[in-house]
């Protein structure tokens, strides 16, 4: 009989903490204005390679909306992250993601650099 505690415990067993190349974007629907980070290093997260899950992704994204809110004032954005354990599948990822929104059409992209914006390690508590 499986009960629900013990759940957490198989779920650690597929996991493993690791390296993670992540960057993120933060974009609104009544703005043109689209802001993309630098892809981060990001050590000791928690992944799950063979199904690409990153624990507490939320998170990540939340660390770039609030920076966006209470570093630039920028209110209703909607904040996406994009990982994976390899830098140069992150940056594939974003070399694309870049080129999608800076077509010279509608949108403006505006580059955070790690400078300005890192994302730090989601702690378990």
């Amino acid at each position: 009989m499986l009960f629900a505690k013990d759940k957490p415990e198989k779920d650690k067993e597929k996991s493993k903490t690791t390296t993670i190349y992540m960057f993120g974007v933060g974009a609104a629907f009544g703005d043109s204005v689209v802001y993309i980070t630098d892809v981060n290093r990001v050590d000791s997260v928690v992944y799950e390679k063979k199904t690409g899950y990153l624990k507490d992704r939320a998170d990540y994204s939340m660390q770039l909306k609030e920076y966006l809110e209470k570093k630039l004032g920028l209110e209703r954005r909607t904040c996406a992250v994009f990982y994976s354990d390899s830098k140069a599948k992150a940056d594939k990822k974003y070399q694309k993601l870049y080129k999608t929104y800076n077509n010279g059409g509608t949108s403006s992209v505006i580059k955070l650099g790690t400078d300005e914006f890192r994302y730090v390690c989601v702690k378990e508590e």
